[in-house]
């Protein structure tokens, strides 16, 4: 364990690694991961280092993501079924005005995260059903996706 630096000092250094790693190209997952441990095992006191592995287990054994692959298999069900297109082109002829299925989107995330629980899900899940509809309609790309990805939130 080295000297305890100051805390402006550290996020410095740590913020100047993880950079460092992403700009050879490391993906961002691991830049913030292998900076984490490596300063952790630097700056950390030996007693704490097992809590290390106890918190990676922690963050993967979560009970939400234990449903992620029961809710993207629903929206592929409803996707391939035509259940999607369906109630897609429902809410467009209730709706007919620029943007509705963007706004409708929010809304069915919002409500389907307030009964799952979890964002995560609620993501993919939409965007299992929204965004291949959302772009057949001709939405703009960064719309779409835009939408989708905070239907959850």
């Amino acid at each position: 364990m080295l000297a305890e630096p100051s805390s402006l000092l550290l996020t410095l250094l740590m913020f100047g690694v993880v950079f460092a790693l992403m700009t050879i190209g490391m993906p961002v997952t691991f830049c913030f991961g292998v900076t984490g441990v490596v300063f952790a095992i630097l700056f950390m006191p030996s007693a704490k280092l097992f809590l290390i592995p106890i918190s990676m287990y922690g963050a993967v054994s979560s009970p939400i993501l234990m449903a992620v692959p029961a809710f993207i298999f629903m929206g592929n069900i409803l996707v391939y079924t035509g259940i999607a297109k369906e109630f897609f082109n429902a809410i467009y002829q209730w709706l007919p005005i620029r943007g509705s299925l963007a706004v409708i989107t929010e809304i069915i995330g919002a409500g389907f995260a307030s009964i799952c629980g979890g964002s995560v899900p609620t993501t993919l899940a939409i965007g299992n059903i929204a965004l291949p509809e959302m772009l057949r309609r001709g939405y703009d790309k960064d719309l779409a996706l835009g939408s989708v990805g905070t239907a959850g939130l």
